[in-house]
């Protein structure tokens, strides 16, 4: 559940209910994953496998009161959204097939998908047995897999019109690299002046290679909304858990404003601020090679 943060705030800134299972279920019986939800794409299919539609499937098992799997049982498991989900939208749905069979104590959840962008938990219920949460995993806006080495690896989310700016990160794979970004999903502030994108961009960007940029255009009528105008008057603010050198005093943090970028100042750096014809403001930023981790 890794997630590299970046983050402009500075700059940029049906579902059926679940079965009532009482803890002290009779018989000592209990649920538990044996195959633990991985993080996903927004409305693709979740597996037990990070960003693999295609992945084995969630698998839930009835334990007896030994803790030994029961393989009589043949009980209907009801899979939802964990009310303790670490970060979970209001309005998120969980779909597919959450009513399952257990087939000699082991229920398959195989097309579970969550519509909204977040950091959730499944709760596993079913009659007369204890319930079971599953580990976190994060839902994302966009995911992109880029197996082959040396391959060109792009993303992006966001649209102009609905959320007046969009990002993207390119780079080269490694082998297995992976791109997962949301727009809106956290919010940060490096409690400076300068102008704010709309909302924030979070993203994790691993095994990418070589030189790698994150590519933010604001659109023309938000621009024209603030006090100051104009590219020049807009900052990065960068959230990771590698520390970087700050704008201004060169100390290392981890959550800042970047430098641009220089003789002096390698990424994660401001590359370029430049409006375009149309009016956008356009903002890249080169990230560094240790691909910064939010989580």
């Amino acid at each position: 559940m890794k997630r590299s943060a970046w983050i402009f705030l500075s700059v940029f800134s049906m579902m059926i209910a679940p079965l009532a299972a009482a803890s002290g279920a009779p018989g000592g019986r209990s649920l538990q994953f044996l195959a633990q939800p991985a993080s996903a794409e927004k409305g693709a299919t979740i597996s037990s496998s990070d960003y693999s539609a295609t992945g084995a499937p969630i698998l839930v098992q009835v334990l007896d009161a030994s803790g030994a799997l029961q393989t009589s049982s043949r009980d209907w498991i009801v899979m939802s959204i964990a009310p303790d989900s670490p970060q979970a939208d209001p309005s998120a749905r969980l779909t597919g097939t959450t009513r399952v069979r257990a087939v000699s104590g082991v229920a398959t959840f195989g097309d579970l998908s969550i519509t909204r962008h977040g950091i959730y938990k499944l709760l596993a219920e079913t009659t007369g047995a204890a319930p079971a949460t599953s580990d976190a995993f994060t839902v994302w806006d966009a995911v992109e897999v880029c197996a082959s080495p040396g391959q060109s690896c792009k993303e992006n989310v966001g649209q102009l019109r609905r959320d007046d700016m969009t990002s993207s990160i390119a780079g080269a794979s490694n082998g297995n690299a992976v791109i997962a970004m949301s727009i809106g999903l956290d919010s940060i502030d490096c409690g400076d002046t300068g102008n704010h994108a709309p909302t924030t961009i979070t993203f994790l960007a691993e095994n990418l290679g070589g030189e790698k940029y994150e590519t933010t255009t604001i659109s023309k009528s938000f621009d024209q909304r603030q006090a100051n105008n104009g590219a020049s008057f807009y900052e990065v603010c960068f959230e990771s858990d590698t520390a970087f050198p700050r704008k201004g005093d060169g100390a290392l943090v981890t959550l800042g404003l970047l430098p641009d970028c220089g003789p002096m100042a390698g990424p994660p750096c401001v590359h370029s601020r430049t409006k375009e014809k149309g009016g956008n403001v356009v903002i890249v930023s080169r990230l560094g090679d240790g691909d910064p981790k939010r989580f």
